[in-house]
């Protein structure tokens, strides 16, 4: 071997150790334990093995044809991770096959003295078939299908095929040794710097496809969960109807034969209230469309709000206090009246009743800036906890919690309340102060805001 021949192998040989000790170090400090990354240092591992072979001090024509082989690791390592990625299944079984019989051969030419090429080219021809069927199948064969990235690993396995017949015919030529040496390095690193990022991407693609079909199953799930909520609401709209059609007639009759009956027309406008509800949804379920738009003064729904919570009021001897800038005012918005008193101000009441102790107040005011309006409803209960207020802004049902007598809720008033204000160009919040010992400042207020109707 001639000096700078021995100095390029003594470089590479270092370079290749210092590759292997830098991989193995990040493996065993826990820093990369892909298995991708494994597959590197095992690659390196017999690169240098077969570096060492191939500059044996003592060796022959056949010692050096043999030791060829050991790529062979490396060779199948590159090969099934390029046909992998192409989604491929290697046939690695069938490669390792024709890499012995291809040492075989090389035997049969060692006894039968055919000479280097003779003992080397069925080694060769046996790394060439797995490269070459890699470069086919990500280059050619599902070209459409494959990455960029897989396509440059495919030339580079292009190109190993041509360098595994250089070391065939020019191997022994010392003069060829520099820059075969050279090549043959600069191709190892090449591998070693793909192999990891074609792993990373098959990985990713793998995990693509699982979040996907994840998706696809909630997807599905959530698709059932939705007709099922439908056909509920279908039978819901449906079958009130009729019980709804005869209570109307009994209510009708009772106002007839007993006028002066004093919750009879309480009992009528509950009945038209839900009658209107329901419209209301049946619209949303068929998708019906209406030009018209319903105003509702906030006097007048105000008004309706605490008559139809007069008894609940009573129940705890409450006093609702309503500011006069609300009773003495012409403020009007664009909402559906029926929805805004019950299930908007209807649910945030009934809250504030809920968790009011008796004999204690309930105030509901208002102020303006001309475009846009804010309903205030504040009660002195025990107060709201962070908890429930992180669930009100995220628009979660809340956990259903007794009132102050026992009162029982489903958790999805306010729930109901912000989706409704939000979708009419609104805002709703919430400011709260939980009782403690000393705090006579407790309880919730609830800001309503919408825009005004100009008064022009």
């Amino acid at each position: 071997m001639n000096p700078t021949v021995k100095v390029l192998y003594i470089t590479i040989f270092g370079l290749s150790l210092l590759n292997l000790t830098i991989l193995s170090t990040l493996y065993i400090a826990e820093k990369y334990r892909e298995k991708h990354f494994r597959d590197i240092i095992i690659f390196w591992f017999f690169i240098i093995i077969y570096f060492i072979a191939q500059f044996w001090p003592t060796q022959n024509e056949f010692f050096i044809a043999l030791n060829f082989g050991i790529a062979v690791v490396p060779v199948i390592l590159i090969t099934k991770l390029s046909i992998e990625s192409a989604r491929k299944k290697p046939q690695i079984l069938r490669y390792i096959l024709f890499y012995f019989f291809a040492l075989f051969l090389t035997v049969i030419s060692e006894r039968l003295g055919l000479g280097f090429i003779a003992m080397s080219l069925p080694i060769a021809i046996a790394y060439i078939i797995p490269l070459f069927e890699a470069f086919y199948i990500s280059n050619i064969k599902e070209r459409k299908n494959t990455t960029s990235l897989q396509k440059v690993i495919g030339y580079i396995l292009l190109v190993w095929c041509a360098n595994c017949l250089t070391f065939v015919f020019f191997r022994l030529d010392e003069s060829n040794l520099y820059w075969g040496w050279s090549i043959t390095y600069v191709f190892f690193n090449a591998v070693s710097i793909f192999l990891p990022a074609l792993s990373l991407e098959s990985s990713k693609r793998q995990e693509t496809t699982r979040l996907n079909e994840q998706v696809a199953l909630k997807t599905a799930a959530l698709d059932q969960l939705v007709q099922k909520h439908q056909n509920l609401l279908r039978i819901i709209i449906h079958d009130l109807n009729n019980p709804l059609f005869v209570n109307k007639i009994y209510v009708s009759d009772i106002l007839k034969k007993y006028p002066e009956y004093p919750n009879a027309n309480k009992l009528l406008r509950s009945h038209t209230a839900i009658e209107s509800i329901l419209k209301k949804v049946r619209d949303e379920y068929t998708n019906a469309k209406y030009e018209e738009k319903n105003y509702t003064f906030i006097k007048d729904a105000i008004q309706e709000l605490a008559n139809n919570f007069e008894d609940k009021l009573s129940n705890k001897n409450l006093t609702l206090n309503i500011s006069d800038s609300i009773t003495s005012g012409q403020d009007k918005i664009v909402f559906d009246s029926t929805l805004f008193v019950h299930s908007v101000l209807g649910n945030i009441l009934q809250n504030a009743i809920k968790f009011s102790q008796d004999n204690s107040s309930i105030e509901i005011s208002s102020q303006t800036n001309g475009k846009s309006l804010k309903i205030s409803i504040t009660d002195h209960g025990p107060g709201l906890s962070q908890e429930v207020l992180n669930l009100f802004k995220k628009n979660h049902p809340q956990i259903p919690s007794l009132g102050t007598k026992g009162e029982k809720g489903l958790g999805l008033g306010l729930v109901i309340v912000k989706d409704l204000v939000e979708s009419n160009g609104g805002h709703i919040s919430a400011i709260s102060h939980l009782q403690t010992e000393g705090n006579t400042n407790h309880g919730t207020s609830f800001i309503i805001e919408l825009p005004l109707v100009s008064r022009n």
